[in-house]
C-alpha cells in the first residue's frame, strides 16, 4: 500500500506527490504514464531503493523501511527495459551463482517459452554467454532476465517496461507465457 507517498530526487520538487494505491496480494497492476511520470521511481521506492519523504509505503501491513533490506528483496524479481547479462553460461545468469539445479533452470527457462535455447548449441543450459550476453540476441537477453527473475518464485513482480526494448516475436513469445510467469505474484507492470 502507499499511502500518501511523497517522494523527490531533488528537495521540494516533487516527482510523487500524495500519491496513494492500496494493492491486494495476487493482484496485477499496470502502471502507465509519460515518460517522466513517476512509473519507474514509484517501482524504485517499492524495492527500496530509495527513500521516500512523506507518507507510508507498506507490505503486508508493515512499513518497509523497517524491513531489512537484503531480506525484503529476495521477495521481489525485476525485469528491467534493457537486460543486463555477464560473462558465463545462460545457468549462471540465470541463478546469479545461487544454488538452483539444472532441473530448476531448465523448468524456468521452459516457463518464459526460451526452450529453444537449450538447443541452440550442444551446451543447454551451460552454453556460454560472453561479456553483456554479446553472443545473444535483445530478445534472448531478455528471456534469460525474465527466467533470472523468476525462479526464486519472487512474491511481488516488477516489469518495468521490459518488453519496450524487443523484437515482436520475443514480445510474443513472453506474453503467451505472461500468465504462468505472473501467475500466484503480485505483478506491477
Amino acid at each position: 500500500e502507499f499511502k500518501n507517498i511523497k517522494f523527490a530526487y531533488v528537495e521540494d520538487k516533487y516527482v510523487l506527490n500524495d500519491v496513494s494505491l492500496n494493492v491486494d496480494a495476487g493482484m496485477k497492476v499496470g502502471i502507465v504514464g509519460h515518460t517522466g511520470s513517476g512509473k519507474s521511481s514509484m517501482m524504485n521506492l517499492l524495492l527500496g531503493y530509495n527513500d521516500y519523504q512523506g507518507g507510508n509505503l507498506l507490505v503486508d501491513g508493515v512499513d518497509i523501511k523497517t524491513y531489512n533490506k537484503t531480506s525484503y528483496r529476495k521477495n521481489m524479481g525485476i525485469v528491467l527495459q534493457t537486460p543486463a547479462l555477464f560473462a558465463g553460461t545462460i545457468k549462471s545468469n540465470v541463478t546469479m551463482e545461487r544454488n538452483y539445479s539444472d532441473d530448476e533452470v531448465i523448468q524456468v527457462i521452459k516457463t518464459v517459452g526460451a526452450e529453444y535455447l537449450l538447443t541452440k548449441t550442444e551446451h543447454g543450459i551451460n552454453m556460454p554467454i560472453s561479456f553483456k550476453g554479446e553472443n545473444l540476441s535483445l530478445g534472448e537477453k531478455q528471456l534469460i532476465s525474465f527466467a533470472r527473475a523468476i525462479i526464486a518464485n519472487p512474491k511481488i513482480l516488477i516489469l518495468d517496461e521490459a518488453t519496450s526494448s524487443i523484437d515482436t516475436q520475443t514480445e510474443y513469445t513472453i506474453q503467451k507465457a505472461i500468465n504462468s510467469i505472473l501467475k500466484g505474484r503480485t505483478s506491477f507492470v
